[in-house]
């Protein structure tokens, strides 16, 4: 990640020029990034092998952060619909409410979903040293992690709609937490897929607060 080129930051986050965005003080959860995971695609099929995870953003210190990606956010959906993320289904974007979640563990946080294809590994740090897998880093851990959003075209074959995915860059080891014990590849929580919407435009109108962010 070197040659990064920082444009713009705040509180927990910073923004590079080439889109990447770095969050810091996160806690990782659902955390593969050593080796890659079978997927399943929302029609059933088998999908990929995927690194991926979830970066839990507590709101009462993460606010800035959530807006400056909610800003990336609404500059790929203004290029490409129009519209802002307040227009956009919840469940298609990375950037989540954990309070809709249903689990504990994101209660009183945002969520960032991320994931990353077998090809390409992200970078894990301890610090600038390259950290290899002897069990410091695990679901539970506080760090910092990178990502990069992207537009997902629609693919109706696969019962896929337009989305904004984020690609997991890389994670930074900070300290050490209390492990979030067994938690298996959930595809909702690791690749932020949705499940078929009946044919619905990703469009919602009616539901202008559809992301609580």
């Amino acid at each position: 990640m070197a040659g990064l080129v920082e444009v713009k930051r705040v509180k927990n986050a910073v923004l590079y020029a080439d889109g990447t965005i770095r969050l810091d003080e996160v806690r990782f959860s659902y955390l593969t990034c050593y080796e890659a995971r079978e997927t399943t695609n929302p029609d059933g099929s088998k999908g990929s092998k995927k690194f991926g995870c979830v970066a839990i953003m507590p709101k009462a210190t993460h606010r800035e952060a959530k807006d400056l990606v909610i800003e990336e956010l609404n500059k790929i959906l203004m290029d490409k619909k129009k519209i802002t993320h307040r227009k956009f289904k919840a469940e298609n974007l990375f950037l989540r409410d954990g309070d809709t979640s249903g689990k504990e563990e994101y209660e009183d946080s945002f969520i960032a979903v991320t994931s990353q294809t077998e090809q390409h590994p992200p970078v894990v740090l301890k610090g600038r040293t390259p950290l290899p897998n002897d069990g410091t880093l695990f679901s539970g851990c506080y760090g910092s992690i990178w990502l990069r959003p992207w537009w997902q075209i629609a693919k109706p074959e696969r019962s896929q709609p337009e989305r904004i995915n984020a690609n997991f860059v890389g994670v930074q080891f900070k300290r050490t937490g209390e492990a979030f014990g067994s938690q298996g590849p959930s595809q909702d929580d690791i690749l932020g897929a949705a499940e078929p919407d009946d044919g619905d435009l990703p469009v919602d109108d009616d539901d202008d607060d559809a992301a609580g962010l």
